[in-house]
């Protein structure tokens, strides 16, 4: 068990850390399992946060181990000192009258140091034994987060939206891989809205609206331009019926989305005041966002109505 590398920190970092709870600092030669992790919200399970097994309070279970063990020698030191001060009292009184008590003073302030240092110790001990779940340990506050220079501060957020997308899409997913093969190419009410369709367009306008612009898409490889169409305006032409893609295509195309959503979201000027698309033009982006999330959940809802009315019952996902 290794102690951090930083010149500022040094304190011991856990087996299992890829980067120190304490000051954030990636440790060297760990490779990270969570992009995020370095700088993270505790997620707390009584008292050590779930991710990184770190106690905001105490530290590290190395160091709440240490922290008891010094604490029980603080105490014992001031019991033996206080003991001492005490047993050279009681051995130091006069036994003849008019004799001089020489070292009283000295003995009784042993004693209170004694005292002090028990009470010291005592207060190191009880930290180390404290399980807390007072509000203000549960509340998410990473010191590695807080101590970092230059952090976004819309990392917490950013992790939430991709959780959220990558739920949704997951929904979306599952909607497809269960949808009988009677209804994928089936018209659902009027032409051209087929489930494939919408599970597509669901997909697509996912992809297409979380770039900052539409000058930065890259559609995907089997992409057809009307293939996301799912109804026609007044005097527009229907597009082809033909059946563009398999559900494994479309499952395929998804699961590209999924993977890369962490670097998705991550690219975003969340800030910015524009949503990067003329037909939205009082949208900023995070309002933008949100909105692409909402479009996202009201398809899958559709799809999974279809999919009710024929006996089948998708899974709800919290979160990916």
């Amino acid at each position: 068990m290794p102690p951090c590398t930083s010149v500022k920190c040094g304190r011991w970092a856990q087996d299992e850390w890829v980067c120190c709870a304490h000051c954030g600092d990636p440790l060297p030669g760990r490779r990270p399992f969570d992009e995020n992790l370095c700088d993270h919200e505790f997620v707390l399970e009584g008292r050590y946060c779930v991710l990184c097994g770190f106690d905001p309070e105490v530290g590290s279970k190395v160091e709440r181990r240490g922290l008891l063990l010094v604490g029980s020698l603080i105490c014992f030191l001031g019991l033996f000192l206080a003991g001492s001060g005490a047993a050279y009292l009681a051995s130091g009184a006069p036994t003849e009258p008019g004799a001089t008590y020489r070292g009283g003073r000295t003995a009784s302030y042993i004693v209170v140091l004694g005292l002090v240092v028990f009470a010291f110790g005592v207060g190191k001990v009880l930290k180390a034994l404290r399980v807390s779940d007072s509000p203000s340990l549960a509340r998410p506050a990473s010191r590695a987060r807080a101590a970092r220079p230059g952090n976004n501060p819309h990392m917490d957020l950013r992790q939430a939206l991709t959780g959220q997308f990558r739920a949704g899409l997951a929904m979306l997913r599952e909607c497809v891989e269960l949808c009988p093969d009677g209804l994928w190419a089936a018209t659902v009410d009027k032409p051209p809205r087929t489930f494939w369709r919408i599970a597509y367009h669901a997909a697509f306008y996912t992809h297409f609206y979380l770039g900052q612009n539409e000058g930065v898409f890259a559609p995907w490889d089997k992409h057809v331009r009307h293939a996301p169409m799912t109804f026609a305006d007044e005097g527009q032409e229907l597009p082809p019926a033909d059946t563009l893609y398999t559900q494994a295509d479309v499952v395929a195309y998804i699961d590209g989305l999924s993977d890369r959503m962490a670097d998705t979201i991550a690219a975003l000027d969340l800030d910015s005041p524009e949503s990067g698309f003329p037909w939205y033009p009082e949208f900023a982006k995070f309002d933008h966002v949100l909105l692409t999330l909402r479009h996202l959940g009201v398809h899958v809802g559709q799809l999974q109505e279809l999919l009710f009315a024929r006996g089948i019952e998708p899974d709800w996902v919290s979160r990916r």
